[in-house]
């Protein structure tokens, strides 16, 4: 026992002595030991990095306000509040912020790409240009968030709230958005390549917008305006346009199933070669066999219907004046009291259609 305090008194000493001598030295050449002792002690943590991840993460928890540019990637940072925090150029790929409250948080250029932010609050948060690529972003709060020129390739939103949310300029190419609302919200005018389901665009002006294989499943469109908008290459599946303006709008070649256009304005629009479809169906929710059917206007005067096929279809009393009908086909449909007059009917097939009390 003695011996083991000996010698541990002379390591103090030795330590001690080598600490005055450092710090001696340091003075004669004018400089700081402390500041010295600290560039060491960084270049230690740079080496280490887990050191320095789990130093970070304190930070983040300790509710230091400033951490632009540091490295937080793959931390669980999960219920955090970030609230206000300047996180600019942060690098956060891959990191747990789920239910974390970032609002008014700066995220500007910051490397977002992996996060689950699923239940997060980026109300207000600034997003500019920074990399939302393969984020998880379930329920969570982006009101008036700015995600101007932000990257959300192939990121997966579902059931988020998008009110006054900044995001045109934004790149949502192969990104999956589910049960949204874009209220107030200023869409990109490049929607391609989108996967759009159960989502509500009422009264949106989309005019001007690229639709480029882009899927919309159950959503809202009533009440928007497409005039001259390109359809072409789309998908559209229960999709409602009741009350919309689709002047000129251009949808080739697109198999319509419990779609409904009623009280829509097709004036000039272009329905070449497409399918329009009611037909029965099983739902498995409700047990029963149920209509699936689609609904087009009463005035379908002045469209391009050419090459287009209609199967068991209710056209009753509709309008076809100086419309396009050439190759066309009706399968089973209710054409009884449809107006044809001046419509061009050339190798039109009307199958076993009702034609009872048209006007030709």
């Amino acid at each position: 026992m003695e011996q083991t305090g000996k010698n541990r008194a002379v390591r103090n000493y030795k330590s001690n002595d080598l600490e005055e001598n450092f710090r001696m030295d340091c003075e004669k050449k004018g400089l700081s030991h402390s500041l010295i002792l600290s560039i060491c002690m960084e270049e230690f943590i740079k080496k280490n990095p887990i050191i320095e991840h789990e130093i970070n993460r304190a930070l983040v928890y300790k509710g230091v306000k400033n951490l632009s540019n540091y490295n937080l990637s793959n931390l669980d940072l999960s219920k955090a509040n970030l609230s206000g925090v300047d996180l600019s150029g942060a690098n956060l790929y891959h990191s747990n912020l789920s239910e974390s409250n970032l609002s008014g948080a700066n995220l500007s250029r910051a490397n977002l790409s992996g996060v689950d932010l699923s239940g997060s609050n980026l109300s207000r948060a600034n997003l500019s240009k920074a990399d939302l690529s393969e984020t998880k972003i379930y329920h969570a709060n982006l009101s008036e968030a700015n995600l101007s020129e932000a990257n959300l390739l192939a990121s997966d939103i579902y059931m988020s709230i998008f009110s006054g949310t900044f995001i045109s300029c934004t790149d949502l190419a192969t990104t999956k958005i589910t049960s949204v609302k874009f209220n107030n919200t200023s869409l990109p005018k490049n929607l391609s390549s989108v996967h759009f389901e159960y989502c509500d665009f009422g009264g949106k002006n989309l005019e001007n917008t690229e639709f480029s294989s882009t899927t919309f499943k159950g959503c809202n469109l009533s009440y928007i305006s497409a005039r001259n908008v390109n359809f072409e290459g789309t998908y559209m599946e229960y999709v409602e346009f009741k009350y919309s303006d689709l002047t000129g709008a251009i949808f080739p070649k697109q198999t319509f199933i419990g779609m409904d256009f009623s009280e829509s304005k097709l004036n000039n629009s272009n329905f070449s070669e497409s399918v329009f479809v009611t037909y029965e169906d099983y739902n498995e929710y409700v047990h029963k066999v149920i209509d699936v059917i689609t609904l087009l206007p009463q005035d379908l005067k002045d469209i391009n219907f050419k090459g287009a096929k209609f199967v068991n279809m209710d056209l009753k009393g509709r309008d076809f004046k100086n419309t396009n009908l050439e190759n066309a086909i009706f399968e089973n449909t209710n054409l009884q009291g449809a107006d044809f007059r001046n419509a061009n009917l050339e190798n039109v097939d009307f199958g076993q259609s009702n034609l009872s009390e048209a006007i030709f």
